[in-house]
């Protein structure tokens, strides 16, 4: 999530915000935190000392819009998510092999069942890509183009 994503949550937060009473600069504090960057990263950006930054990411107030930030970058990603599915099925159902078989991948790292691991079939390399592609193309011979 960049600044600007950070800035449009906080845009969709202004009146939970308010109601706050966060300080601008506080904001900026939780956007550079949200953004990855590093205590003392924050503090170079923002003029305050780390101490400060810790502080301020651990007030009760900081705390509330955090989650107010999290709970619509949830919401975003939910809805996201059926059109990736839709997608990725797209994908899977292209005519060109190529393109199915990075779907493939794709769907298969997302599952969680990817993995580099390699078997040694008749002196020949064959990968759990190989074997879905080789699926996909109506194939039952062991896919030999990887050594």
């Amino acid at each position: 999530m960049n600044i600007t994503q950070n800035q449009q949550a906080f845009e969709l937060d202004k009146k939970g915000r308010a109601a706050l009473e966060i300080p601008q600069r506080w904001v900026v504090v939780v956007q550079l935190h949200l953004t990855g960057k590093k205590i003392n990263e924050i503090a170079q950006v923002t003029g305050y000392t780390e101490n400060s930054v810790y502080r301020i990411l651990n007030h009760e107030d900081v705390n509330a819009l955090r989650q107010q930030i999290l709970n619509t970058t949830q919401k975003e990603f939910e809805a996201l998510f059926p059109k990736v599915v839709e997608a990725i099925g797209t994908g899977l159902d292209d005519e060109d092999p190529k393109v199915r078989a990075i779907y493939t991948s794709q769907w298969l790292k997302a599952n969680g069942k990817f993995s580099d691991n390699r078997t040694i079939i008749n002196n020949n390399i064959i990968t759990a890509e190989d074997v879905v592609q080789n699926i996909l193309n109506g194939d039952n011979k062991p896919n030999e183009q990887r050594t």
